[in-house]
């Protein structure tokens, strides 16, 4: 037994020699400090320019086509700039509810799951019928795949809703405007339509078609009546409100509600846009006085009835300078003229001139003797815009906003 004792003594003891000699008496157990330092200050470098406020148009013009993840894209873009201007301390700053918000992202993610199934399901979802301009109910139970649009309007809402083979035809001379619509839609689209092509779009013939009051050829109605065509009378366009009305409603009657609504809330966003970039345009300095004209063989203001007024009425630009001096402004027809002389006497300091012009016209529009007292035009702050789209009664008159909107921040 002592044997046994005196082998596990010195066994304890060797472990604890080992033990000490190897343990460093200046070692402390190293301690994990999983925090990480952050600067959480508002001091980190915070350009404005670094936002692209303004997109590239040519992504504005195709999300208005109907591009469904670039309207996705820009949206958000525009929400994340201006929860950033806000954080900034800038005051006035638009941006979608946020519910709105939420909707237009569920529904891009619908659309890009399923389009078909779930378009059908929410145009069913509605059981009343859509009434037209003249009162009359389109039932929505009815499945229509073929559309002829006899308006610009119409045909610019369709082809941002629907692919282009479910388009009978196109009005006439639309197939000119490429600069504003893809010319692969333009070109699948074979027949333009008035009232000498009736017997073509009977052999395509659609299931409706889209005219207007304001703006459709009577005789061209007539046909289309004749031939038993289902007619559809779009409201006319005075406003934005307008536009996206006409724009839910047709979208309801193609099976494409959805995607018209998603539409009208990228509206939304980009005019909203639009004025955040205006916002901060002013807080860097005041707008100069600014006069915007039309040109078209002599000048004039644009008119209560047309699409410029209300423009310039969001924008809050040129009505008191016109109203206040012009004694036609109150007119309500689409222009007031407007006289070289009160050019002068208003004598603004930036002048946006809307019309079909060139480099040759313009260059002869600012070397004129009559104008040349004029602020705007010694500053060189004059702006020459073109007014396609500026009479466009569809949602590219988001473009014409736009176009206002940057002449005015550059």
């Amino acid at each position: 037994m002592s044997s046994f004792f005196t082998y596990a003594f010195f066994s304890a003891f060797l472990a604890f020699w080992w033990i000490a000699a190897f343990k460093n008496p200046n070692a402390h157990e190293p301690k994990v400090n999983l925090s990480v330092s952050v600067n959480k200050s508002n001091n980190l470098p915070f350009e404005i320019q670094n936002l692209s406020l303004f997109p590239d148009r040519e992504f504005l013009r195709k999300a208005l086509l109907g591009d469904i993840s670039l309207i996705s894209k820009l949206i958000v873009e525009w929400d994340i700039n201006a929860d950033l201007l806000i954080n900034e301390g800038y005051s006035n700053i638009k941006r979608l509810d946020r519910q709105l918000f939420l909707r237009s992202q569920r529904i891009v993610r619908l659309l890009e799951s399923n389009e078909r199934g779930f378009e059908a399901k929410a145009t069913l979802e509605n059981n009343a019928p859509i009434i037209d301009d003249r009162g009359f109910p389109h039932d929505l139970s009815i499945l229509r795949q073929k559309f002829f649009p006899q308006t610009y309007m119409a045909a610019s809402i369709l082809l941002s809703l629907v692919e282009p083979e479910n388009i009978s035809a196109l009005p006439k001379g639309m197939k000119a405007q490429s600069h504003i619509y893809a010319s692969e839609q333009l070109d699948a689209i074979h027949l333009e339509f008035d009232r000498f092509t009736s017997e073509s779009l009977a052999i395509n013939f659609p299931d409706i078609a889209f005219v207007s009051k304001q703006y459709s050829n009577p005789t061209c109605v007539d046909i289309l009546s004749h031939l038993g065509i289902e007619i559809f009378y779009t409201p006319d366009i005075l406003s934005f409100e307008d536009i996206k009305k006409a724009i839910q409603n047709i979208g309801y009657l193609v099976g494409k509600p959805l995607k018209a609504e998603l539409l009208t809330i990228f509206i939304d966003a980009a005019l909203q846009n639009c004025d955040n970039c205006l916002e901060i345009r002013k807080s860097l300095s005041p707008l100069e006085k600014t006069l915007v004209t039309n040109y078209y063989t002599h000048f004039s203001l644009p008119g209560k009835q047309s699409l410029t007024y209300s423009i310039l009425s969001r924008l809050r630009l040129n009505n008191k300078l016109g109203e206040g001096h012009h004694p036609f402004f109150h007119r309500n027809g689409y222009t007031a003229p407007l006289s070289e002389e009160e050019i002068v006497f208003f004598n603004p300091d930036r002048l946006i001139i809307l019309g079909d012009l060139n480099a040759s016209l313009e260059a002869c529009l600012l070397s004129k003797d009559s104008l040349r007292g004029v602020s705007a035009i010694q500053s060189k702050q004059v702006s020459f815009i073109p007014e396609d789209v500026q009479w466009t009664p569809s949602q590219f008159l988001v473009l014409a906003y736009y176009d206002l909107a940057k002449a005015l921040c550059d």
